[in-house]
């Protein structure tokens, strides 16, 4: 047993005996021991080598966040970024050389340190090592060829973990403008890629597929270690320009807030200047050590600890009927984008319905959800049997007899009462850091959250309304604080199987992961070459929704296996009549994204 162990046990013992003062009841007299043992460690017993170590979640990452079993590959970010030119490859070469990896962690690899915990080990670095090159010749290919990619590990895990596809589109060389066929032929979603509205043709594109590890860092220190590769139209490095006109000033808080774009509803003229988390002030923070909130620590992190065990969200169309045990890992997932949409707009919604930005695009989603499954359900054989959510007229199919909205069925035809009725999200909430030193900022400092969708309200306002009720409490709760402690305690200790099994446990819980993150509210030019799109995909266990704001745009897409969810083209249509809901609901005119309207 090495030194660390038996510190870490002193801990446990004094934790347990002192909780024994305090606490009666054995789970809260537990939760405590848990909760005090994990200060200890942070504060007084974890490896601080010369060499930074990676945190739990970053150590556990680097290894495969989930079993083996599950088939699910490395954990593994992609950035597709869609550009009109592509840059020369001596000028790309030598812009990952000298502005990429001088950051550590694109410069090293995770290897076990000295005190058993993983550290980042300097490895020699050549950037052309890391570019592959492709050329494919038309826009449906490009697609393919994007997704192949993102369903495979990295290449070469001797080196640091990240890479480059560059995918030329011979169709942008001929000239030719294909429609792209990533969604299903002749259906609206489809169309949205073919042509913008005015009716103009939309170019083709090249592509820019950045490829990283995620234990190199979350989506917010990746914002930060990017603009060292972006660039504005007047060639400047956004990294040197002024912190104002940066993408992101962090605020000082260390709890986080659920905003995508606007943090906290704020309307200052800075407030797209900063990185989104959740919450603007620290739930602790100004508060006196009372019984309350004691209470209301325990209660997070009993929550925290069941997640993995308690129930399963109930099983419809969207989640392919298979959220009733622990998923596999089908081995294909596809991009399905929603048509970008309005930044401004969806400002103009949270400030007349006084609630977030992220809240419109979290309810939106749990809207299109519920339409789905209950489209999806309409279309099956025996629909006239069927009730799955009764309020929505266009594709409501009861039966005779059981005309009882009231009462629900799921998508194998289970009767649910009011209390059966569960669908949620994991919400990864990042956690401000400093900028004044960047690849400082680039880590992993981030939690997942299980909050609650709106999937079963049955008007546009009040799933808005009651999503803003969560979200709105869930900043005032130290759950986040609670939830980050607990999972750098547990997965820096805990065997790695057992820390695998227990995230695919909880991710299998829950029908999606909601992700967000901020992105430069100008045109940008990535090294050297004119960016017009921004995707985000990230292969998971359950269907990933990742959001990317750009230049007056919100990016989005479901990431997801399209065999086990039939026509999932309907998510994005069903995502944009809730949007025009809110914009009839606050008098706010619906229009498309800037990027359509050139």
């Amino acid at each position: 047993m090495t030194l660390k162990s038996l510190a870490v046990c002193a801990a446990l013992s004094s934790s347990w005996a002192l909780g024994g003062v305090f606490f009666k009841h054995l789970f809260l007299r537990l939760v405590f021991t848990i909760a005090l043992t994990v200060v200890i460690y942070d504060r007084f017993i974890k490896y601080r080598g010369k060499r930074r170590a990676l945190s739990g979640a970053s150590a556990t990452m680097a290894q495969g966040g989930m079993p083996p079993s599950t088939g699910i590959p490395d954990s593994i970010i992609n950035s597709l970024v869609y550009v009109t030119a592509l840059p020369e490859q001596a000028h790309m070469v030598d812009v990952f050389q000298k502005r990429l990896t001088k950051f550590e962690r694109f410069s090293s690899i995770p290897v076990p340190g000295e005190g058993g915990e993983y550290v980042w080990q300097p490895v020699m670095v050549h950037a052309e090592d890391h570019i592959i090159y492709h050329e494919v010749k038309d826009d449906q290919e490009l697609y393919e060829k994007a997704m192949a990619i993102t369903e495979t590990k990295l290449r070469n895990p001797l080196l640091p973990r990240w890479e480059v596809h560059v995918i030329r589109n011979l169709a942008l060389a001929s000239g030719a403008n294909n429609k792209r066929a990533e969604f299903v032929a002749g259906t609206e979603a489809a169309r949205y890629d073919a042509a913008p509205p005015t009716g103009k043709s939309k170019p083709s594109h090249h592509m820019i597929l950045f490829r990283l590890c995620h234990s190199i860092g979350d989506g917010i220190g990746l914002v930060v270690a990017f603009q060292d590769l972006l660039q504005d139209l007047n060639g400047n490095y956004l990294s040197e320009l002024d912190p104002e006109s940066q993408i992101t000033s962090l605020p000082t808080s260390p709890a986080p807030r659920t905003d995508l774009a606007s943090p906290g509803g704020d309307n200052s003229a800075t407030a797209s200047k900063r990185v989104p988390s959740v919450g603007d002030k620290n739930p602790l923070k100004g508060k006196r050590l009372s019984f309350g909130l004691v209470k209301d620590i325990l209660a997070c992190a009993g929550n925290f600890l069941t997640m993995a065990t308690g129930k399963f969200d109930t099983g419809l169309a969207f989640n392919g009927c298979a959220a009733k045990k622990c998923q596999m890992y089908s081995g294909r997932r596809r991009m399905v984008k929603v048509r970008p949409f309005s930044l401004a707009m969806v400002k103009e919604i949270k400030n007349k319905a006084n609630v977030t930005v992220n809240d419109v695009c979290f309810a939106a989603a749990a809207a299109a959800i519920r339409h789905y499954s209950i489209a999806v359900a309409s279309l099956r054989p025996d629909a006239t049997k069927v009730s799955i959510i009764g309020d929505t007229k266009p594709f409501e199919r009861r039966s005779k007899a059981d005309n009882v909205p009231e009462l629900l069925e799921d998508d194998d035809g289970i009767r649910l009462n009011a209390e059966d009725r569960l669908s949620r999200a994991m919400l990864p909430m990042a956690f401000p850091r400093s900028l004044t030193d960047p690849a400082k900022a680039l880590r992993n400092h981030f939690t997942f959250v299980s909050v609650e969708l709106a999937t079963f309200e049955s008007s546009a306002q009040a799933r808005l309304m009651k999503t803003h009720q969560i979200t709105s409490k869930l900043k005032r709760s130290p759950q986040a604080l609670v939830s980050m402690a607990l999972s750098d305690f547990v997965s820096s200790l805990a065997p790695l199987s057992f820390v695998q099994q227990t995230v695919a446990d909880t991710f299998s819980r829950h029908s999606m992961v909601f992700s967000n993150v901020p992105g430069p509210d100008q045109p940008i030019l990535f090294a050297g070459a004119p960016v017009s799109e921004v995707q985000m995909v990230y292969p998971n266990l359950v269907t990933q929704v990742g959001l990317l704001s750009y230049n007056g745009s919100i990016f989005m897409n479901f990431t997801l296996d399209d065999q086990a969810i039939p026509s999932p083209e309907l998510l994005g249509l069903f995502f944009h009549d809730e949007l025009k809901r809110y914009c009839w609901l606050y008098g706010v005119q619906y229009r498309d994204a800037p990027f359509f309207d050139a």
